[in-house]
C-alpha cells in the first residue's frame, strides 16, 4: 500500500499523518507530492504533472502494481446484486456526456434498473436524466443547510445519499416519506451500521462489505 500526501495541502497532511499512524504504513510506502490545493477538477496537464511526481517518488517496488480494474472488468461479479451505485465525479460537461453514454452502452445488456447512477454535482445528474432517462439517479450530499429531498426531488432522482455524520432517523422518515430511498456513505463502524440499520436506512456504503454482509443478510431474512 502507498499512501499519497499533498505537501502543500494542511488537511490532506493531517489526514496523511493520521492515516499513516492508525494503519501503521512505513514511511518508505508514503509518497509525498505537491501541487495547488483547493481544485475540485484538474486539467489534463495538471494531472500528468501529478501523476510523474507519484511514477519518480513510488520506485521499482511499485513497479509490478495491479491496474485499476474498469466497470467492465467488474460487471461479472455483481450480477447477483440488488442494486449497485455508480458514483459520477465532477467534471467538464462534454466529458460528462461521454462518461454517462458510455456506462449506459456498457450496461445495455443489463438491467439498468438495478443501477444508479449517483453524483454530488447536479450537473451530471441533469446530463444523466438526459442522456440516460431510464437510469435511477442519486443525489450525494454532505451538507446540513439545504432542502436536499426538494433538491433530490427537482433533478428526479430516486435516491438521497447522506454523509452518515449529517444524517438522522428523522431526515429518514421524511426522504422516505417522499417517495426516496435514503442511503448513508462512508461507514465503517459497526456500531454505527446497526444504528442506522435500526433508523431504517435503505443501504450503506461502507469500505468494508464483507464484514457486514452478515447484516444484510439478516435484515432480508426477516422481510421473506
Amino acid at each position: 500500500m502507498a499512501l499519497v500526501i499533498n505537501q502543500r495541502d494542511p488537511l490532506s497532511r493531517q489526514i496523511g499523518d493520521y492515516y499513516q499512524q492508525r494503519r501503521g504504513i512505513p514511511e518508505a510506502n508514503i509518497i509525498r507530492v505537491e501541487f495547488t490545493p483547493g481544485k475540485r477538477v484538474l486539467t489534463r496537464i495538471e494531472f500528468e504533472a501529478i501523476k510523474q511526481q507519484v511514477d519518480a517518488a513510488s520506485g521499482e517496488q511499485w513497479q509490478a502494481r495491479e491496474p485499476i480494474p474498469t466497470l467492465a472488468d467488474i460487471l461479472p461479479l455483481l450480477e447477483s446484486s440488488d442494486s449497485v451505485q455508480l458514483e459520477i465525479k465532477s467534471d467538464q460537461p462534454a466529458r460528462l456526456s461521454k462518461l454517462i453514454k458510455a456506462t449506459r452502452q456498457l450496461l445495455r445488456d443489463c438491467d439498468r434498473h438495478r443501477y444508479t447512477l449517483t453524483s454530488f454535482d447536479q450537473r451530471a445528474l441533469r446530463l444523466a436524466k438526459s442522456l440516460a432517462p431510464e437510469m435511477p439517479r442519486g443525489l450525494v450530499t454532505e451538507s446540513r443547510f439545504v432542502d436536499n429531498i426538494s433538491r433530490a426531488q427537482r433533478l428526479a432522482c430516486s435516491v438521497l445519499v447522506y454523509h452518515f455524520r449529517i444524517l438522522s432517523q428523522r431526515q429518514i422518515s421524511r426522504a422516505q416519506a417522499r417517495g426516496l430511498q435514503v442511503s448513508s456513505y462512508t461507514v465503517n463502524d459497526l456500531a454505527q451500521v446497526k444504528k442506522l440499520k435500526g433508523w431504517g436506512v435503505d443501504s450503506v456504503i461502507t469500505d468494508h462489505p464483507v464484514r457486514y454482509l452478515h447484516l444484510a443478510e439478516k435484515t432480508h431474512a426477516r422481510h421473506h
